[in-house]
């Protein structure tokens, strides 16, 4: 189904979001000063305050059995709060806006996986989400890190990369929402 296809690179949106914030998260707490026990309960809080979200976000997106615009509005959440990241004026700044990346990209996941079962029943339900997830997983999950690392490596400094993340994350919102123009048909 082209719809499933479609889909793929959206989640390889949201997973270059997510690893490249939580693999690289630690590093950019510690370079702030934090020692290695501080860094561990800082890192914390993004992570508590993301859990909270996801299960707030996907209550939401069920009570409206709405889940394109939620998954979108989480992942411009994120693509917003990077942005900010990359333009920090101060520490605290970029502590906040990423708990705010964090909330965005953990309430848009979970939602994210419910959206290929409105067009896809049975096994082709099954079969899109694990093909999805495959594709988001395995190459946002080795993109996101590494190219926050190249562009880390290339600049010196968190900014470039957290842009980068902003971008895919605002493309898959953008794919999604143009997706979500037409009508999918529910599974018979």
């Amino acid at each position: 189904d082209p719809r499933v296809l479609t889909l793929c690179p959206v989640g390889l949106g949201l997973s270059f979001g997510n690893y490249g914030v939580g693999l690289w998260l630690p590093q950019i707490v510690q370079g702030m000063g934090f020692s290695n026990l501080a860094t561990g309960f800082v890192v914390a809080v993004p992570s508590i305050a993301g859990g909270v979200a996801m299960i707030l976000w996907g209550r939401s997106s069920d009570r409206r059995g709405e889940r394109v615009r939620h998954v979108a509005g989480a992942a411009l959440l994120a693509a917003a709060a990077l942005g900010v990241a990359s333009f920090g004026p101060s520490d605290l700044v970029v502590l906040i806006v990423l708990t705010f990346a964090t909330i965005g990209i953990y309430a848009a996941l979970p939602t994210f996986y419910s959206v290929p079962s409105m067009f896809l029943s049975g096994t082709a339900a099954a079969g899109g989400i694990a093909l999805v997830n495959t594709f988001g997983t395995g190459l946002g999950g080795f993109l996101g890190p590494t190219v926050v690392g190249l562009l880390k490596q290339q600049t010196g400094g968190y900014a470039a990369g957290m842009a980068a993340l902003a971008l895919g994350l605002t493309l898959s919102a953008t794919i999604l929402l143009v997706m979500g123009q037409g009508k999918m048909p529910r599974p018979l």
